[in-house]
């Protein structure tokens, strides 16, 4: 039995290991990759962008532009900030990208210290690989987004209220727990526990007015520091309404790829572990609602699976022997793979690059596609639209559209299109670039009006990859 326990131990760690190296080839292929590897990467570039000028965060939204949103509170900006003005150099989202990079490195390595308390390093190693190797976490790896940040506070404000019982430990918790919010509303489940968690050590009075007191003061930075319409933006803009559509969607896609995660959450919410913890877990997937939320993607289950990866902890140290909860983790490490399909390359009559269905990491298609994009955008009169606005700050262009969050507002009746319809009629864009689905199919970048007037006001340039350039018709 001892030698069985030894031998999956030695896999565990030669899994592990095998999947680290393609772990951070995959992340050093994105972080200095120099162009948009997503299309929030130009949105919050542009922010942290605006912030280095001193514009406003928050700007009001006039009728004839520019059409920009900021969903978010400041805290991410301000960290990607000193960056920025000195990193980028490596890459306009190199400095954006390395704070989600080294945010997820620490809160792998936040839960592999918290299961190897209770459990020993090989059962941490294999829990902290469960998290940083599953497909929702390799989407998050090294773009410019808000959601590790977030993750890596929370985790550590769980990891202290499981550490301390001081009145120091209950206020640093505080901040922590306040901190997350700050970057995304949405870490809301840890805050619940921690407080649930003090409140059992004596404490809760002390972790409530510290997280308070934190919450208001990073908010009234919000609103006081370069916010002209913080509330329009943090709320009403917010605002897209639900999609249970893509609700199933991510439940199927997700849970198909993690369905020992999600019973481990199971398994220990009826188990033996502390009442904050089981508090938690709960709290975890409640929160998975929030993906019902138009706009949702991966990135809303990133929590999930740092939750399940600490459950999976807690089995393995209250599970004897060991054997069945190793083969489960390794079950689900493989269950990872594949992370992308093959490449697969097309052409069409007049493409310069086939568009691909490429692996996960960014390779010499997407660089040759970026290079072109960035060429023919260059001496390119403003305004221009783009569908992934990150092109347009590559190309020393201002942003004057951002196409998903106004295309979704106008749908729901939460901005009037008029306006920029009016200006596609006129002629006033030097260029439109759409993505080939949103010319070809129905387009969640750009409503059906929209795209009726480009196509009446606009002919076909070139095609580069996936991209239709469009010009004004003569």
């Amino acid at each position: 039995m001892k030698s069985t326990k030894r031998q999956l131990e030695v896999v565990v760690w030669l899994v592990c290991l095998a999947s680290l190296f393609f772990f951070f080839r995959h992340a050093l292929g994105c972080l200095f990759f120099p162009y948009p590897l997503h299309y929030r990467e130009g949105v919050m570039t542009n922010w942290v962008l605006r912030l280095i000028k001193g514009a406003s965060l928050y700007p009001a939204v006039s009728p004839t532009g520019p059409y920009l949103h900021n969903p978010y509170p400041p805290t991410f900006y301000f960290l990607v900030w000193p960056l920025q003005r000195v990193g980028s150099k490596m890459g306009l989202f190199f400095p954006g990208r390395l704070v989600s990079f080294l945010s997820l490195l620490a809160g792998a390595w936040l839960i592999i210290l918290m299961v190897k308390k209770k459990a020993g390093l090989t059962a941490a190693v294999a829990c902290g690989a469960l998290f940083l190797f599953s497909p929702v976490t390799l989407y998050a790896t090294a773009v410019v987004q808000p959601d590790t940040t977030g993750l890596t506070l929370t985790l550590a404000s769980l990891f202290l209220t499981e550490k301390s019982r001081s009145k120091a430990g209950a206020i640093w918790c505080g901040l922590l727990s306040a901190s997350a919010l700050s970057v995304k509303p949405f870490f809301l489940a840890a805050a619940l526990a921690c407080g649930r968690g003090w409140m059992e050590k004596k404490r809760g009075l002390i972790f409530l007015l510290s997280f308070l007191i934190f919450l208001t003061l990073f908010f009234l930075v919000a609103i006081l520091f370069r916010a002209e319409a913080f509330w329009q933006h943090f709320w009403q803009m917010n605002l897209l309404g639900l999609s249970w559509k893509q609700f199933g969607h991510l439940l199927v896609q997700v849970f198909g790829r993690h369905p020992f995660l999600l019973a481990a959450i199971v398994l220990v919410l009826k188990g033996r572990a502390e009442r904050f913890w089981q508090f938690y877990w709960l709290l975890v997937l409640v929160a998975l609602a929030g993906s019902l939320k138009v706009g949702a993607e991966e990135n809303y289950y990133l929590e999930m699976v740092a939750a399940g990866s600490l459950a999976f902890g807690f089995l393995f140290s209250l599970s004897q022997p060991r054997q069945t909860t190793y083969l489960l983790a390794l079950a689900q490490l493989f269950l990872y793979l594949p992370l992308k399909p093959a490449p697969v390359f097309t052409r069409t009559y007049g493409q310069e690059v086939p568009a691909a269905v490429s692996g996960l990491t960014p390779g010499k298609v997407e660089r040759e596609i970026g290079q072109l994009l960035r060429g023919y955008l260059g001496p390119l009169a403003e305004p221009v639209i783009c569908e992934d606005p990150g092109y347009l700050l590559l190309s020393g262009k201002e942003i004057f559209l951002q196409p998903y969050q106004f295309a979704r507002l106008a749908v729901v009746g939460r901005w009037q299109e008029e306006p920029l319809l009016k200006m596609v009629q006129q002629k006033k864009f030097s260029a439109i670039i759409v993505s080939a689905e949103s010319y070809q199919q129905q387009s969640v970048f750009f409503t059906p009006a929209f795209l009726r007037e480009l196509k009446k006001n606009y002919v076909l340039s070139r095609i580069i990859g996936n991209y239709y350039l469009l010009e004004p018709a003569p």
